[in-house]
């Protein structure tokens, strides 16, 4: 999509067929069919957020998304910002964060389920990396592995995560919390 605004969804799959849909500015997309799946049929990532934008992505299935790096269902790049409400993000992998990954941005995420997401290394679900912001409201459903990198040695608060409600773990999954600096103080804390 070239300019900012909303686009509204009405099919019941949509099939990728020549890459990733690339987003480049700002950019609403809500289902009008609680049904729409974005498929990347194994070929590509699903989304990629590019620089700067914020996207809202609401009530949408993003699935079989595969990266040979980061971000197998979505990919945020810096200082992007992605709200995730009311959406499945299933089936997606990638080397890190199988279905999403985030490096200097912000991940909203409102209501959702992450399951059957793999990563050959780090985030089967999502991988948090250096200087994220994940925030996590209402439900969480989750069947992966969530893994939070987090580095004392910047300025904080560059790494955080925060949960406001229920984070359920209806599978193997774990959360994981990854401190990628200096060994932790007297008087550090660390809250989810």
């Amino acid at each position: 999509p070239g300019d900012a605004g909303s686009l509204a969804l009405s099919a019941n799959t949509i099939a990728l067929t020549t890459g990733p849909l690339l987003i480049t500015n700002n950019l609403t997309i809500i289902s009008s069919n609680a049904t729409i799946a974005i498929d990347a049929t194994g070929n590509s990532r699903v989304f990629e957020i590019a620089a700067s934008n914020i996207v809202t992505l609401d009530s949408l299935t993003i699935t079989n998304g595969n990266a040979p790096d980061t971000g197998g269902g979505i990919l945020v790049d810096d200082a992007a910002t992605l709200t995730l409400t009311n959406c499945i993000v299933t089936g997606n992998s990638a080397d890190a964060g199988g279905g999403i990954f985030l490096s200097n941005s912000v991940v909203v995420i409102n209501n959702c389920t992450l399951s059957a997401n793999s990563a050959t290394n780090n985030g089967g679900a999502i991988d948090n990396d250096t200087n994220g912001t994940l925030t996590i409201n209402r439900d969480l459903t989750l069947h992966g592995n969530v893994l939070i990198n987090v580095n004392k040695s910047l300025a904080q608060p560059n790494d955080m995560a925060s949960v406001s409600s229920t984070l359920s773990n209806t599978g193997s999954g774990s959360v994981t919390v990854a401190n990628l600096g200096p060994a932790l103080a007297v008087g550090d804390t660390f809250t989810l």
